[in-house]
């Protein structure tokens, strides 16, 4: 139809209200939150692979738990298997 413009969109979210709505409405749906969190595991993703500090923190924490190791293993023997 093209009654709304980029201005009028940038108005309305200068409304806190508005936007509190918004952000209410879009957390509610499942489909936006599963999108969300695609899109920040990605930059996530991204972050591991470039900051070495993050990804040592990342190893570390993620070698502390016995669930960590158990697939480790498993991932191995399924490595040496093929």
């Amino acid at each position: 139809m093209g009654f709304i413009q980029e201005s009028d969109v940038r108005t309305l979210v200068q409304d806190e209200k508005m936007v509190a709505e918004i952000v209410k409405g879009l957390v509610e749906d499942p489909m936006v939150l599963r999108e969300l969190a695609n899109d920040v595991a990605s930059e996530l993703e991204d972050l591991i692979e470039d900051d070495q500090t993050f990804k040592e923190k990342l190893i570390a924490a993620a070698v502390a738990t016995p669930e960590f190791k158990k697939t480790v293993i498993r991932s191995l023997i399924e490595e040496i298997a093929d």
